[in-house]
């Protein structure tokens, strides 16, 4: 099935604006799904996600958050948010843009690791009838085995925080890890290493916690070091109003050597693919690990 590619501009709730890329399905029977990134991926390393998913009937936004990507730089004033709001300004916006452009459709939701914590934090998240969590979880540092676990820990509140506030944000470009991240989220990356319930305790004056309702398959890979089986369970406890099917697959089970935290969305996941556009439509296997 044929698709165009359309790169247009979606204004945050505080009109902040975000760079942002739609695979638009050539059927006017398409759906619709937003892919929200992880921090420090730009949105252009999903376009091969987003071209499968438009060849496959589901017009798909992708978007990078203030502060990276063509959202950038990283060091700019209006970059300097937490990471509650870059769900509750920036992935809101680019899901009111999505829920006003389906007619009638559903709308589709997949995260990659932060995405799904974005997810959480967008108050309209519940416009998405059905998502798809992939490499989300707890970043808190015990939930990885030792020595990793120091290692993450010195790493994440000590090293990247020193770093930030030398350049007044996190290089990361340079140093060849993440990308570059502005000095509040690096701040808050540090908490989220510290303390195990970041994303509950961050909701506090949220009576009803996160706001999704909908159905979530929550994803994670037995080589997925920056998130560990038993961190995807911890962190989906937070969805407690939606219903989460969980699947932990080894990278031979969907046809990849390895899959780590980013390779789901590589070239040659055809196999995983095309088993999240069956769910994602209601028509994939009644059962999953």
């Amino acid at each position: 099935m044929s698709f165009r590619i359309e790169e247009l501009t979606i204004s945050a709730s505080d009109g902040f604006p975000l760079a942002a890329t739609i695979f638009r399905s050539a059927s006017s029977s398409a759906l619709l799904a937003v892919v929200a990134p992880a921090l420090g991926v730009p949105r252009k390393y999903y376009a091969h996600f987003g071209r499968y998913l438009a060849c496959c009937n589901i017009s798909t936004i992708t978007f990078d958050y203030r502060g990276f990507g063509d959202s950038g730089p990283a060091w700019r004033p209006e970059a300097a948010i937490s990471m509650r709001d870059l769900g509750r300004r920036d992935l809101s916006a680019v899901l009111s843009f999505a829920d006003a452009m389906k007619l009638g459709s559903d709308l589709y939701f997949v995260g990659h690791s932060f995405g799904t914590m974005a997810l959480a934090f967008a108050p309209n998240a519940a416009v998405a009838s059905r998502a798809i969590s992939v490499a989300t979880g707890s970043a808190y540092y015990r939930f990885q085995s030792f020595p990793r676990s120091l290692l993450r820990l010195v790493f994440s509140t000590v090293v990247v925080p020193r770093i930030a506030r030398l350049h007044g944000y996190f290089p990361g470009r340079t140093f060849g890890v993440l990308g570059d991240i502005p000095q509040t989220i690096v701040a808050d990356m540090a908490r989220c290493c510290r303390r195990k319930n970041f994303l509950k305790d961050s909701m506090a004056d949220d009576l009803h916690g996160a706001p999704y309702r909908g159905d979530i398959w929550a994803l994670s890979f037995s080589d997925d070091r920056l998130s560990p089986r038993a961190a995807v369970d911890h962190f989906h406890q937070n969805f407690s109003a939606a219903r989460v099917l969980r699947s932990h697959f080894k990278p031979d089970e969907i046809g990849r050597r390895r899959v780590g935290h980013n390779g789901a969305f590589q070239l040659g996941s055809n196999i995983l693919w095309n088993e999240m556009v069956k769910w994602l439509q209601g028509a994939a296997r009644a059962t999953y690990r």
